[in-house]
């Protein structure tokens, strides 16, 4: 019940109508912009970003290894956290740009 009720029943409460869907989606969009340097960074270099920052790492790194490169995880849980986070923005992305939610970014002119 705390693990899923108590999150369930805030979001309900919070997302009443489309409005607060499109500001958690766009959150999501740019925090994935944001992330994107850090997430190439750690595919050359190494998912060490967590341990310089915070002193420990999140997860067996030994399974981080992937062809000649690393699998990013940018202060996510693992690297599959990263890649659901990723995927989920840009189906949000998509459907926002597919549904016309958004016309126009309202940074630009």
């Amino acid at each position: 019940m705390l693990h899923l009720g108590i999150p369930y029943f805030i979001g309900r409460c919070y997302f009443k109508d489309s409005r607060p869907f499109k500001e958690l989606a766009v959150g999501m969009i740019i925090g994935a912009l944001i992330t994107f340097h850090s997430k190439l960074y750690e595919m050359k270099a190494s998912p060490l970003l967590h341990k310089r920052l915070y002193g420990f790492v999140q997860h067996d790194l030994s399974q981080t290894k992937r062809w000649g490169g690393f699998r990013p995880m940018v202060f996510m849980q693992s690297g599959l956290a990263l890649a659901m986070f990723m995927t989920t923005a840009c189906a949000a992305g998509m459907w926002m740009w597919w549904n016309g939610t958004v016309k126009k970014s309202s940074t630009c002119p």
